[in-house]
């Protein structure tokens, strides 16, 4: 099973996260990781996130986000941000509901915000877009991402929060000469608001401390090479994240909507590799392996509703794992 994603809700909270190109596909270039860099820094304006560091490699990317409670906010602001996002078009459509059909609108306006203030939501934003972008260069299709986005919740302390930024900008390779595409890079060069933000990471003053500090955990980071603590939280918030964590996993993978639309990728992956089975060592692929791992279990047991197993029939489901015999057709 995943691994439960810890999000706290209705309350500010800090959060670490990450992710990696799949194994197979080349390096990103400059000019791919600077759509990578444009696309955190737009959704993370449209969700109203904030990015404390970031680090984009040729592998993936880091950063360190800070999230706060929904509020309210006024019908200007989310159509500017709903334009930043979303284009013309979506936004024309905003418009247009408002000044026509005011029940639409504030049905738009909640979709739209529900997709504010969420770590979740976030990640979910840029990580698709940008795979469209590279598909298009790459001309292939799917994910471009290696598994689903790495998060970890996050102790809201200057040394965790140093640490973790020194963490971001020495992985994966432990090298702490920074590239172009980095938060760090830029407040180097004289970024105003990004010394700024590493002045909340590490809660010192003035840019040379600030760089000091900086400095020593990157070195201590490069020389462990692995993750540190996400420090100490409260017992009791953690049993709540865990707990939404898996009612979110149950809803994610089980409602009428969310099935139809794994029971599609998965019959867009039979016909694209005319076959039941999934590739070794491709993570993109682990959770549609859940889900049908999940179906083949439920079926075995008679738990599975008739109409959903219709449409397992119609694409000759295998029971097994191997999917070498005993197809859904045999046992009708």
């Amino acid at each position: 099973m995943r691994e439960l994603r810890l999000i706290l809700e209705g309350e500010v909270a800090l959060y670490a996260i990450s992710n990696e190109i799949s194994l197979d596909l080349p390096d990103l270039d400059a000019e791919d990781q600077g759509v990578l860099s444009g696309l955190m820094a737009t959704a993370a304006e449209f969700c109203d996130v904030k990015v404390l560091c970031w680090h984009v490699t040729p592998r993936g990317y880091g950063a360190l986000i800070r999230v706060a409670p929904p509020e309210a906010i006024e019908v200007s602001e989310l159509i500017r941000r709903v334009s930043l996002w979303y284009g013309e078009g979506t936004t024309a459509s905003l418009v247009n509901a408002r000044d026509e059909d005011p029940k639409r609108f504030a049905s738009l306006c909640r979709r739209h915000e529900k997709k504010m203030h969420s770590i979740l939501e976030y990640a979910r934003l840029f990580q698709p877009r940008f795979s469209r972008a590279m598909n298009r260069v790459w001309d292939r299709r799917g994910s471009v991402w290696r598994q689903r986005f790495r998060s970890y919740l996050l102790e809201d302390t200057a040394e965790v929060r140093t640490r973790f930024a020194g963490y971001i900008h020495t992985r994966p390779h432990g090298d702490p000469d920074m590239g172009v595409f980095s938060s760090l890079f830029q407040a180097d060069a004289g970024d105003t608001l990004c010394q700024k933000r590493y002045g909340e990471i590490t809660g010192a003053r003035g840019w040379a401390r600030i760089r000091e500090c900086l400095g020593e955990e990157m070195l201590e980071m490069a020389s462990r090479g692995m993750r540190p603590s996400c420090g100490t939280l409260d017992s009791q918030k953690v049993e709540t994240a865990r707990r939404r964590s898996r009612e979110r996993q149950k809803n994610a993978l089980f409602t009428d909507e969310a099935w139809m639309d794994f029971f599609e990728a998965y019959q867009l992956f039979v016909k694209n590799h005319g076959s039941h089975r999934f590739p070794k060592n491709r993570p993109n692929y682990d959770t549609l392996r859940y889900w049908v791992y999940l179906q083949r279990i439920y079926l075995k047991r008679g738990r599975l509703g008739s109409m959903r197993r219709e449409h397992l029939e119609s694409i000759s489901f295998p029971t097994h794992v191997n999917g070498s015999r005993s197809q859904l057709s045999q046992k009708r």
